[in-house]
């Protein structure tokens, strides 16, 4: 719940979920998922473990990825957290533990730096948070205590639920 709430937080806090522009290779998901798809599809897909419930009729989920390809410079297998709204998909945040805080600095500038080189310069950039806003996917990431935070959310369902629509 952590992970969802903290980017609802910075979607507020930054303001920036309105005007939208794709940036370039932007996702419409994370690894095969889609914006949308429900509980059982992603469950048939990967092994998936219901974790609790969120506010407003939502649901984390651990997924599974064994068989994973790199997305956006990660690589599996790895544990994610699913989101879903009202059964539906909308944000995936993935963990990427290190060992020390001098680690996660060094991996944050490295992967914020390719995403750069990738998507573009970001919407807004912190020294500890990076967002890039895009008209499918919006890209969070975000240094944490564990290492970063790297989170894929469904740009107009978050536009949607930080506007109160």
């Amino acid at each position: 719940m952590k992970g969802y709430a903290c980017l609802l937080a910075a979607g507020l806090a930054l303001g920036l979920w309105t005007g939208a522009a794709a940036y370039p290779g932007e996702p419409d998901g994370f690894g095969d998922m889609r914006w949308g798809d429900s509980v059982k599809k992603v469950s048939e897909r990967y092994a998936s473990q219901y974790l609790e419930d969120t506010l407003g009729g939502g649901a984390l989920y651990a997924v599974h990825f064994t068989d994973f390809t790199e997305q956006m410079g990660i690589r599996g297998p790895l544990v994610v957290t699913a989101a879903f709204d009202r059964g539906k998909l909308v944000q995936i945040n993935v963990p990427l533990a290190l060992e020390s805080a001098e680690e996660t600095e060094k991996a944050f500038a490295a992967y914020t730096a390719r995403l750069e080189a990738q998507c573009g310069a970001p919407d807004e950039h912190t020294d500890d948070t990076a967002l890039w806003v895009g008209r499918k996917t919006s890209l969070y990431v975000q240094k944490t205590e564990e290492g970063l935070l790297v989170c894929f959310m469904d740009a107009d369902r978050m536009k949607k639920a930080l506007s109160g629509k």
